[in-house]
């Protein structure tokens, strides 16, 4: 890897050589392009999104560091895992639920209600965020609960990414690193 260094305008500017890994899928349309720097960058451009980090001590060999990461770990810095989950708030809903009547601090009828209530919503399958606590709004739930507990968790498209185009890639690191043993 060559590198350059100059100074510039109150700058330091560093010229190196960066790989390029283009990822194509064989059987669809899936594609990637990952541009790994050994300085500790990454930077994706996919059908599925775009991301890019910068790790400046990853304590390790770069591509054996991205080798070990895992999803969470992966989507906490590309901030990919905030994507609110309807079916996993619904669940920590009807537990909540539970709880306040299990310790009596609602009735039954008001259990039956915020259940009744959590059904109705299910059925509607709503995705938005906005618009799932809007039909909570005007509700029995906040005056017994105050604010719904919202979950989030991983964006589908970055789990789908992870699953398909990244596992790819870090096979490829492997194969890499395994010739550079030999």
């Amino acid at each position: 890897m060559s590198k350059e260094e100059v100074q510039s305008n109150n700058f330091t500017i560093t010229k190196s050589e960066v790989q390029c890994y283009k990822l194509r899928s064989n059987n669809s349309g899936l594609w990637a392009n990952i541009t790994v720097d050994s300085t500790g960058a990454i930077q994706i451009t996919s059908d599925y999104g775009d991301w890019q980090y910068i790790w400046r001590s990853p304590g390790e060999p770069f591509k054996s560091f991205l080798i070990s990461l895992n999803i969470e770990y992966l989507a906490l810095n590309f901030n990919c895992n905030n994507e609110f989950k309807p079916d996993l708030t619904l669940i920590d809903m009807q537990i909540e639920i539970l709880r306040a009547r299990k310790c009596n601090r609602i009735t039954n009828s008001q259990a039956r209600f915020c259940f009744d209530r959590v059904k109705e919503i299910k059925r509607k399958n709503i995705t938005d965020l906005d618009f799932f606590i809007g039909n909570f709004y005007n509700h029995t739930w906040f005056d017994i609960f105050s604010f719904p507990p919202i979950v989030k968790g991983i964006e589908n498209r970055f789990q789908a990414f992870f699953d398909s185009i990244w596992t790819a890639f870090i096979n490829e690191l492997k194969i890499e690193l395994e010739n550079d043993k030999s």
